[in-house]
C-alpha cells in the first residue's frame, strides 16, 4: 500500500507518488525542499545572532542534509517506479468494455448510446440527470492540457458551447496511471431537470431539459495511442450525487490499451 504525504502548504494528505498536491496543486518535492531550505535559513540567522553553539549548528545541518537526501531518494524511487510499464488492476467481473478501456456502472446508472462531438465517443452512462462519458482523443491532448491555456482549450472542446471555466487542475491516479484532472464550472447548458427523478432508463419518458449552471469534471488518461477522456457533467443541484458516482467510476475504470511507458512523476 502506498502511503500518503501531508502537503507542507495546505496540509492535504496526497498519494506519495503524486507530483502535485491534490488540494492546492503545488509541486510536492519543491514544496518540501523549499520548507527545509527556509528552516535552514531561519536556523542560520538564529545561530548568527549567537543563540546556539557551533556544535549544535553542525549537528542540525548534518541532520537536515540526511533528511533532504532521504526525501530526494524516496522521490527518485517513486519517479522510476511510475516510469516502468505495468499491468492494470484486475478487471471486475461486471465490467463493460469499450475500445481500449473498461468500466463498471455506478449503482443505479445505465448505459446510453455514446455521444458525438469533436472526439470519438466510446461510452455514456447516466442516472437520467447526470452523465459520464468516455471519449477517445489525440494522444497529445494530455500533455497539451498540462499548461494553463491548454487546460482551458481542452475544457472548451469537451463542453462545447457551455463556456466553462477551469477551477482546479491536479493529478489523479486511474488504474495505476497518472491522469490530469480538471474541474470546471460556470457557463450554462441544457440538462435534465433534477426535480423529475433519476434512473430514467427503459420505457420511462425522458426528463424535461432546462438551462442550468454547469458543473463538470474532465479526466485525461494517457493510453497506448490516444488520450482516454472521462467527461462528467451535471447541473448545480445534481453535482453532489455526481461526485459520489464519479468516485466509484474511477475506482472501476481500467485502461486496457496501456501506454508503453507510464509518465514519470
Amino acid at each position: 500500500m502506498i502511503a500518503g504525504v501531508k502537503c507542507p502548504r495546505c496540509s492535504t494528505t496526497t498519494d506519495a507518488r503524486a507530483p502535485a498536491c491534490s488540494g492546492c496543486g503545488v509541486d510536492l518535492l519543491q514544496a518540501f525542499e523549499g520548507r527545509a531550505w527556509q528552516s535552514e535559513v531561519d536556523r542560520a540567522a538564529a545561530l548568527k545572532s549567537g543563540r546556539r553553539p557551533a556544535k549544535s549548528r553542525a549537528r542540525r545541518a548534518l541532520a537536515l542534509s540526511a533528511a533532504l537526501a532521504a526525501a530526494f531518494g524516496a522521490a527518485t524511487a517513486a519517479r522510476v517506479w511510475m516510469a516502468l510499464p505495468t499491468q492494470g488492476r484486475v478487471l471486475p467481473p461486471d465490467a463493460r468494455r469499450a475500445a481500449g478501456c473498461a468500466f463498471v456502472l455506478p449503482r443505479g446508472w445505465h448505459e446510453e448510446p455514446p455521444p458525438s462531438g469533436p472526439w470519438t465517443g466510446l461510452a455514456r452512462v447516466t442516472d437520467g440527470v447526470s452523465a459520464i462519458d468516455v471519449l477517445s482523443a489525440p494522444a497529445s491532448l494530455v500533455e497539451q492540457a498540462r499548461t494553463g491555456p491548454g487546460a482551458t482549450a481542452a475544457a472548451a472542446s469537451a463542453f462545447n458551447g457551455a463556456e466553462p471555466r477551469v477551477e482546479f487542475e491536479g493529478a489523479l491516479v486511474v488504474d495505476g496511471i497518472e491522469a490530469l484532472r480538471l474541474r470546471v464550472s460556470g457557463g450554462r447548458a441544457y440538462l435534465p431537470s433534477a426535480e423529475e427523478g433519476r434512473s430514467r432508463g427503459g420505457s420511462l419518458p425522458a426528463p424535461r431539459l432546462e438551462s442550468q449552471a454547469l458543473r463538470g469534471e474532465l479526466v485525461l488518461v494517457p493510453a497506448a495511442s490516444a488520450t482516454l477522456v472521462i467527461r462528467a457533467v451535471a447541473g448545480e443541484a445534481a453535482a453532489p450525487a455526481l461526485s459520489r458516482a464519479l468516485a466509484a467510476f474511477y475506482d472501476g475504470f481500467r485502461v486496457l490499451a496501456r501506454p508503453a511507458a507510464l509518465r514519470s512523476l
